[in-house]
């Protein structure tokens, strides 16, 4: 959460109210209440907070002739420094505790990256099939911490310099810096969402929004036209927060309903209003108090939380965490924020001595357990081997053949024996799950193959798909013209996430969808299902036409929660692992069906078009498996891709791969 300081400015409890407003709206959010699936919008308003503060204490300062960049650090260090050290801490004894070794493998990196303030560069970058899900990371919401500081590192000295060199006309430099920023976003939001949500550029306006009201400084005389500003800021944040949700492209222009909302807010209390005393009562202000420790704890409470339940929260669990979370944050704010804000406690050199040594042990711890491989020796149970999470080696191995570009000179990586390859798997993270076991299985039967995937793209030809749409688009043409210009390879086997893309992620999984797009019909705005059925043909077309046999395998059980997370969080609680329910055969059928019916209608033994059935294997009359039951092992590495032992148990389907070459 982005922080504020009230430094020598007079105290203004309506403002302490705006944080509780920006806090409740995140904490509903990520608690999983419905009517709040906006609430992200609150980190929005705390950016826009954050710059109104800070930069009104910077310029009385300098209007009084004392700013200091060293005192200006020293409180932002009493703000942020002790609550986060504390939190990194708590969170990274729980992870040790409860996590599987690559979960806590990157918890370690996270905790590196948020100790040194640049979290939100490290969740942007920590993407694709090896990537740790969001829900499995306990300090991702400490990315809007990486933003703040990485501006106030730059800010002082913007507005310093711009004030001395500029005089008045320094607001220029402010509204400028502030529309380009907007624009940026405006223009990468659509193209590069991820990008736009966590990198500063991207953001900076929302933080120097803030700033233009303080460097303005607005009395607004008319006491109904301050109480209109509030209660109209106030609606345009909640409808923000009740109308956005995951499917909003944001932050970009959508972001502007919130942040002006703010802005709002924040004018009409310029001076005392009926609507800014309601919004500033003590029990309101004291939330927007303790804002920044909720902050801190609410996202690790729920996350750990979900995780030794496993099954989804009541909302009585939920409401029983919020008080949880409420509590914590109360204990946090009395006795780690509230000491270190007076110089009372610590001086300037002993604080920044204190804050940099105990930085740099929990650095340093997380550190320690990156390069550890997330201290796989705690307990057996943590083994690679028992969860299906990969070992570090296999990790090296295999990571390096996910978007491999053979127009850019990087042909597929080999299978079996490296010798001509009469087999290419073509698909997305899935297939690659498949790839050791393949590769196994041509070693022990003599051949040789192809493996060539792209996190995030299924092998639909004349669509764009995945979070990189043009990279994915190029992908699949490369893919298809190394075939053409490769004749040896007689078979092709198609393996993706398939039900996700035709028909979304499932219902318990809180993500996003991927909206496909069929480039030969721009604009017929089909459903996913509609562009999904002819991209498929189109590909199955086009490998006919280059006569190969065509394999299209069925997709994969989504069980929709993390496996070995319930694994472990099973043994920590003392529930029979054996027993932990995944997915009936009945939901597998209905998630399934559109996929399945269309793949039943592109077989033709004469075409050479067959299709594979993994579901057989993994899955009996009544239920998906998701641990064997005779080893204890789990089948799966995460919610929907097989562990190494999974595909190797599911593989049992591809009998014949290797002695039926093509027609």
């Amino acid at each position: 959460m982005p922080l504020t300081s009230a430094g020598s400015q007079p105290y203004r409890a309506d403002i302490d109210g705006l944080r509780a407003v920006a806090v409740v709206s995140v904490l509903l959010f990520h608690a999983g209440f419905a009517r709040f699936k906006g609430g992200f919008v609150g980190v929005d308003v705390f950016f826009v907070i954050s710059g109104y503060l800070i930069a009104g204490i910077i310029l009385r300062e300098l209007a009084d002739g004392r700013f200091s960049l060293i005192r200006f650090y020293e409180r932002r260090v009493r703000r942020i420094a002790p609550a986060l050290l504390v939190t990194i801490a708590l969170v990274l004894v729980a992870g040790a505790w409860l996590f599987p070794p690559d979960q806590f493998e990157n918890l370690g990196q996270s905790v590196s990256a948020t100790t040194l303030f640049v979290s939100n560069m490290f969740f942007y970058a920590d993407s694709g099939y090896f990537s740790v899900t969001a829900e499995m990371k306990p300090l991702l919401h400490t990315w809007s911490l990486g933003v703040e500081e990485q501006f106030y590192l730059l800010f002082p000295l913007l507005l310093v310099a711009s004030r001395r060199w500029l005089g008045r006309r320094f607001l220029w430099v402010l509204v400028l810096t502030g529309l380009g920023s907007l624009g940026l976003s405006a223009l990468r939001t659509g193209a590069s969402p991820n990008a736009a949500f966590y990198w500063l550029p991207f953001r900076a306006w929302e933080l120097l929004l803030g700033a233009g009201v303080a460097t303005w400084n607005v009395n607004v005389v008319s006491e109904r036209l301050r109480n209109a500003l509030v209660s109209g800021g106030l609606a345009g944040i909640v409808a923000s927060v009740i109308l956005f949700s995951r499917a909003t492209v944001f932050p970009g222009v959508a972001a502007a309903l919130p942040t002006l909302g703010a802005v709002a807010v924040i004018l009409g209390g310029s001076e005392p209003s009926t609507a800014s005393r309601l919004l500033g009562v003590r029990p309101i202000a004291f939330l927007g108090r303790i804002s920044y420790s909720l902050y801190l704890l609410h996202w690790p409470v729920f996350l750990f939380a979900r995780r030794l339940a496993i099954v989804d929260l009541t909302t009585v669990d939920k409401l029983l965490l919020l008080g949880l979370t409420l509590g914590l944050s109360i204990l946090s704010w009395r006795f780690v924020e509230q000491p270190f804000r007076s110089s009372a406690t610590l001086d300037r050199v002993r604080l920044f001595r204190v804050a940099a040594c105990a930085a740099a042990i929990v650095a340093g711890l997380g550190v320690l357990v990156w390069a550890t491989h997330g201290m796989p020796g705690r307990s057996s149970v943590f083994a690679s081997e028992t969860l299906g999470t990969l070992s570090a080696a296999e990790e090296a191995a295999w990571n390096p053949c996910n978007r491999r570009l053979p127009d850019a000179g990087l042909p597929p990586c080999a299978l079996g024996h490296g010798t001509a390859p009469t087999l290419a798997v073509w698909g997305d993270s899935h297939a690659l799950a498949f790839g050791p076991s393949i590769d196994a299985l041509a070693v022990a039967r003599g051949g040789s193959g192809v493996i060539a995937t792209w996190d995030n793209c299924p092998p639909l030809l004349g669509v764009m798909a995945g979070r990189d749409n043009a990279a994915c688009t190029h992908f699949n043409e490369s893919v298809l013209r190394y075939l053409a210009g490769h004749p040896e390879v007689q078979t092709v086997m198609l393996i993706s996430r398939w039900s996700f893309y035709e028909s979304g992620p499932p219902e318990r999984v809180n993500r996003l969808p991927i909206n496909l797009v069929d480039l030969q019909q721009p604009s017929a705005f089909g459903n996913n299902a509609e562009v999904f059925a002819r991209g498929i043909r189109r590909t199955v077309q086009a490998l006919v036409d280059l006569r190969r046999r065509v394999l299209l395998v069925t997709p994969v059980p989504e069980i929709g929660f993390d496996v070995p997370s319930a694994y472990t969080s099973a043994f920590r609680t003392g529930r029979e692992v054996t027993r932990i329910v995944g997915l009936t055969r009945q939901e597998y059928d209905q998630r399934t069906r559109g996929v399945r019916a269309l793949f039943l209608s592109l077989a033709s033994p004469e075409r050479g078009v067959e299709v594979v059935r993994v579901e057989g294997r993994l899955c009996d009359d009544a239920m998906c498996r998701i641990i064997d039951q005779e080893s204890g092992r789990s089948l799966y590495r995460d919610s929907h891709h097989l562990s190494r032992f999974g595909a190797d148990y599911a593989a049992a389907s591809f009998d014949g791969l290797f002695h039926s070459a093509g027609r």
